[in-house]
């Protein structure tokens, strides 16, 4: 979390609506869980269950919290006309 919040407030064009949603959803979601394990009621092949679960969804939303900028878009903010002919 801390390193997250150091990204986001360094590089904010970088963390889109969506990242944040979904980052903060899945912390909530396995704090859910960690909560209704530690209070014994979900526990077992339940509690498996649904952490598979959350760690699908992760991965899932990894194409859709991506920090890397866009390839094109990446190129032609950082060559210059002469850049490209020394290529």
């Amino acid at each position: 979390m801390v390193v997250g919040t150091m990204h986001w407030t360094r590089h904010p064009a970088l963390v889109s609506g969506s990242k944040l949603f979904i980052t903060v959803a899945l912390w909530i979601g396995y704090l859910g869980l960690l909560c209704m394990r530690l209070t014994n009621r979900l526990y077992g092949s339940r509690f498996a269950k649904w952490t598979v679960a959350l760690f699908v969804i992760a991965l899932l939303s990894l194409s859709l919290v991506s920090s890397k900028p866009k390839k094109q878009a990446f190129y032609s903010s950082t060559l210059t006309p002469l850049a490209l002919v020394s290529r």
